[in-house]
Formats: C-alpha cells, structure tokens, sequence
C-alpha cells in the first residue's frame, strides 16, 4: 500500500506590501503638509469697544500696558515697573486713599493675556475702582497719521 500525500488546492494568502507602503508615504506627506499650515496662536484677538463720547473720571491713575520685545511692559502712571512691583504700587494708592480709581490703557497689539493679568495684578493689591480706557471712535472719517 503506498500512501500518496495529498496537495491542497488552497491558495495561500499573500499580502503584497507595495500599496501599504504607498498609502503610508501619501498619509506622512498629509500630515507634513498640513501641520506646516497650522499657525501657533498666543493670545485672543480682540477689538475694544469704541465710544463716541468722552466722559472724565475725577482724579484716577493710569496704568499702561504696551507691546515689548519679547513679554509686555507695564507703567505706572509715567514710571515703568515690573507686575510685581505694579502689586505694590496699587496696595500703597489704596491705603493712601481707599476711593481710588484707576484706568488701563493698553495698546492695540498688546496680547488679551497679558491685559487680563494686569486686571487680576490690580484686583488682588485691592483696586477695585478699575477702568478700562477705550478709543475715541472716530465718526466715518478716517484719521491720517502725521508723519514723524
């Protein structure tokens, strides 16, 4: 008796790599190409509100915010002072006089981030009477610069 081993007429998957390979380098060039695009964000852009009448608060301090190189500056009345020492500055107004009022003004590029820790800086030294200063709107004319 002689044994005959049997072949199987199964087809044995294969797995062909080359159209993996390609859908793997089309999926790399996607996301290279499209994290190039995304642009880094730092803060909120915002436009203040503008008013078209100017009112005056009596006697008030103005604090300034403006745009540095590479964080922001802050100023005291006409004195440039670190946040901290706007901390100090703002408790010694209030003992003085508890009814002060203060005003910030920041200028336009100045990042929303840094207005609001100034705003938390002076809330927490006790400067209640906080203010913002806005811009006067201009009535359908526009301005020109003059130049320097």
């Amino acid at each position: 008796m002689m044994f005959r081993s049997r072949r199987s007429n199964r087809v044995k998957p294969v797995v062909e790599f080359t159209p993996l390979i390609d859908c793997a380098f089309i999926l790399i060039i996607f996301f290279a190409a499209t994290t190039t695009m995304i642009k880094a964000r730092t803060g909120v852009d915002l436009n203040l509100p503008e008013k078209t009448e100017v009112q005056q608060l009596p006697q008030h301090i103005q604090i300034s915010v403006k745009k540095g190189d590479p964080e922001f500056h802050v100023f005291f009345e006409d004195l440039q002072v670190t946040p901290e020492a706007l901390a100090e500055m703002v408790r010694s107004k209030m003992e003085e006089d508890p009814q002060s009022a203060f005003i910030l003004a920041a200028e336009p590029n100045v990042v929303y981030d840094n207005v609001i820790e100034i705003i938390d800086i002076v809330n927490e030294a006790g400067g209640k009477n906080l203010a913002l200063q806005l811009k006067e709107k201009s009535h359908g004319k526009k301005q020109e610069e003059k130049p320097k």
